[in-house]
């Protein structure tokens, strides 16, 4: 082997094996980069196991109302000491995470805690690298706390001496009894545990979910056996209370299909389908340039067998060429996969926290690259057992063509096969890109230029004082930053559109309950608390009634999006008119909206409904700010007077309308850069074949061309005679593309990735790919139309 490995070393190197080494190193280098890169995205997402002890028994369970088809929901604390009593799990525990002040010799500054329950480290089978967990105990809840991993190394040097230090967190002394690692599968890393604790507003209100619940399931017990258990428990609760728990029910899943949504695992599947499309190009061209080759090297392979090379021996030297040029591609692959690794981090962690780590593994890396190198290899073997076929006979009798035309067939299925995924793979990214355009163009219902937004971590509001002086803080805070020069206006809400919390109620006519409604009368709906300037600094237009009145406003008022008044009324002349909320409270419309997008920008119009700030607050408030001139000219302002005002409770999460607009549709356009570089290489790599199987088709047939001359054939006939004969080639190619995307769309493969945009996209990709052909088989036509007639007369 050591010896083929020499010689095919040699053989490549020579002048005249160049050209090809190089177009083979181009489309492995491209092929293996792509692969490693999208197999490393779904390996950290969908198959690297989880930190945590026995993944397969580690369950999610999570909120969900058919009737309002919504899955995948937080649970409420009094639902959850329920579900604790259910005995097909061993061990449950609760958690949500929120951000908290903490007092450094600084300043002020927030930090992300996780509030959770006694049993989670047991249930998460996740122990402390130092110290104890929490043990739910008097003491530990009033002044005990966890940090993290980073936390630890960072402020405190890592010194195991950090077990007993204190921290001021929330205005309340705390001392370190624990470090936890800062991946714990279930959840982003924060950088403080504290005990999970409730508000006496919270104990008694089943329908405030706010909880993410994991439970471990009792030995000998089934993921459809706890099910049933918890349906019992559920169905028991809604007959109880039937204002708060109506409709609603329980999903036990593994934890990770709750921590990645399926509109992820849909986008890393097609980009997987996209990846191995492009490989199968990759290779198909790799083997098209070897038979090729093969065919070139017949007299040289016939005059080695006539000297007693045998059959296994030239087939091991064309693998090892193969071999060589694979290892050289993933040498090269390896930076570039690194590069697009670290954009497709940067773009994504926002929905998938665990990708912030993400890097290339190396046995991830090892089992990619060992993938494109036994595809590649299979491929070859076709061009090898060819080569090795080659008769001395024919060798010695210089019949050059022999193998050539026996291998047409074969080379020219490769090419229209390469065309072929070309075309789906080309299709599928404009596809992409028009329904990315048809984002960028939608009307969200309100202006995102020169809009930014800020959030405030609140404390604990655990009585009506609390939650007043609460309350006037913020309006303090907004009215100060409205007096800023440069500032237009200035608003307090819970959450700024296509934000991260999106909170749902359902709605229906009032004033009689929500469940006796036809079902075409109740609707969905996101809803949003907000004070009296929030329509006019987000530049919604109000098409009825008025806004929040800006002080005193009775609790009891609502305004509703243009939807959500027409779904629920048929009308928008609904001002006085009364709707019954999911929880069984009457509002009276004082106002409506017109329609916003709230969730993400592919989610489209979301039914929004809008309730007073004197109402209720939520942990995390956000401040917006519209501005005349760009919004980090007057960030700084915003800041000071947010920590002269309320000093405990800085800002954070500045960020403009813009930017959250960019954010919002990161995974589409992920998913179409992604798929659109796969299919330029892919494009690219098809080129490069039919050129090279032009080009060499051209030197095996320079006699018939200098005999067409010397017959009188003109250069421009013999030109468009070559690429007419590419151009069909690809045409075929094309066609057979046509085809899939057909078997596709009727499918519904194409569904949700611009369907709608995909019969131009295929228009244009046959005419980007034909001309990418006839481009790349210009100049072997050129080559053509040059040969001297004189060649003629010399034979072979």
């Amino acid at each position: 082997m050591l010896n083929s490995l020499t010689a095919a070393w040699r053989r490549l190197r020579r002048p005249g094996n160049r050209g090809y080494a190089l177009a083979a190193l181009v489309t492995l280098t491209l092929g293996v980069a792509s692969v490693v890169t999208v197999y490393a995205l779904l390996y950290r997402v969908l198959l690297e196991p989880l930190p945590v002890a026995d993944e397969s028994t580690l369950m999610s369970v999570s909120g969900r109302n058919d009737a309002r088809s919504v899955t995948g929901f937080a649970v409420s604390e009094p639902d959850f000491r329920s579900f604790q009593e259910a005995r097909g799990f061993s061990a449950m525990a609760a958690f949500k995470r929120r951000g908290v002040s903490v007092r450094t010799a600084e300043g002020t500054e927030r930090i992300d805690a996780l509030l959770v329950s006694p049993d989670m480290n047991a249930v998460l089978g996740v122990a402390p690298l130092l110290g104890r967990a929490l043990d739910g105990g008097e003491d530990d809840r009033a002044s005990a706390m966890l940090v993290s991993a980073t936390l630890w190394r960072d402020r405190f040097g890592g010194d195991a001496a950090v077990l007993g230090r204190t921290l001021v967190v929330e205005g309340r002394e705390r001392t370190i009894v624990g470090v936890v690692p800062d991946d714990i599968g279930v959840a982003a890393r924060t950088d403080l545990w504290l005990p999970l604790t409730v508000t006496p507003r919270e104990e008694a209100n089943r329908g405030d979910r706010r909880l993410d619940v994991v439970a471990r399931l009792a030995p000998g017990t089934t993921r459809a056996q706890a099910q049933n258990e918890l349906d019992t428990i559920a169905a028991e609760l809604a007959r109880q209370y039937p204002d708060s728990n109506a409709d609603w029910g329980i999903t036990v899943a593994p934890v990770r299909e709750q921590l990645v949504g399926a509109d992820e695992r849909t986008r890393l599947w097609v980009l997987l389908g996209a990846v191995a499309l492009l490989l199968l190009v990759t290779c198909s061209n790799l083997a098209g340039l070897q038979i090729a080759r093969a065919a070139d090297r017949q007299h040289e392979l016939g005059v080695r067998q006539a000297l007693g090379a045998s059959r296994s021996q030239l087939r091991l030297d064309v693998l090892a060429e193969t071999a060589l040029l694979v290892v050289a591609g993933a040498a090269l692959a390896l930076p570039l996969a690194a590069a697009l690794l670290r954009i497709a981090a940067q773009t994504l962690q926002a929905s998938q926290p665990r990708l912030t780590t993400l890097g290339i593994d190396p046995l991830v890396a090892a089992t990619a690259i060992a993938a494109c190198a036994l595809t590649a290899l299979a491929f070859t073997s076709v061009p090898a057992a060819i080569a090795a076929r080659a008769a001395p006979t024919v060798a010695l009798n210089r019949a050059r063509n022999a193998l050539g035309r026996r291998s047409a067939p074969l080379r020219a299925g490769l090419v229209v096969a390469q065309f072929a995924i070309a075309t789906v793979l080309l299709s599928g990214a404009l596809a992409l890109g028009g329904r990315l355009w048809t984002l960028a163009q939608a009307n969200l219902g309100y202006q995102t230029a020169h809009l930014l937004t800020a959030r405030i971590s609140l404390p604990t509001l655990d009585s009506s004082e609390v939650f007043d002086a609460q309350r006037r803080a913020l309006a303090s805070v907004a009215e100060a930053v409205q007096a800023l020069p440069g500032v237009r206006a200035a608003t307090i809400a819970s959450e700024a559109p296509l934000g991260s919390v999106d909170t749902q109620s359902e709605v229906a006519p009032g004033p009689m309950p929500a469940e006796v409604s036809p079902p075409e009368r109740r609707v969905q709906a996101s809803w949003r608390i907000v004070d009296a300037r929030y329509f006019e600094t987000f530049g919604i237009p109000l098409i009825a009634g008025r806004p929040f009145a800006r002080e005193n406003e009775p609790t009891d008022r609502i305004i509703l999006s243009r939807t959500v008044a027409e779904r629920v009324f048929g009308s928008t002349d609904v001002v006085g008119r009364l709707v019954t909320m999911g929880n069984g409270q009457r509002r009276e419309v004082v106002g409506v909206a017109e329609d916003t997008f709230q969730r993400k920008v592919a989610d489209g119009v979301s039914p929004t409904v809008y309730m007073p700030i004197t109402w209720y607050l939520w942990e995390t408030m956000t401040l917006a700010v519209r501005t005349d001139a760009e919004p980090a000219a007057v960030a700084a302002g915003i800041r000071a007077q947010a920590a002269r005002l309320m000093p405990d409770r800085p800002l954070y999460d500045l960020r403009t309308m813009d930017e959250a607009v960019t954010a919002s549709t990161a995974g589409p356009r992920l998913q179409a850069v992604v798929v659109a570089l796969f299919a330029l290489a892919a494009a690219l790599i098809a080129a490069v074949g039919i050129g090279a199987v032009t080009a060499y088709l051209i030197a095996r047939r320079t006699t018939e061309f200098a005999l067409r001359f010397a017959l009188g054939a003109s250069p421009l006939r013999v030109r468009l005679r070559v690429l007419a004969g590419a151009g069909g080639l690809a045409l075929a190619g094309i066609a057979l593309g046509a085809l899939n995307l057909v078997t596709f769309e009727r499918l519904g493969l194409h569904r949700d990735a611009g369907a709608e945009h995909l019969p131009a996209a295929f228009a244009i990709s046959a005419a980007v790919l034909l001309a990418t052909c006839l481009l790349a088989c210009w100049w072997p036509a050129r080559r053509a139309a040059r040969i001297a007639p004189a060649l003629a007369l010399r034979g072979d």
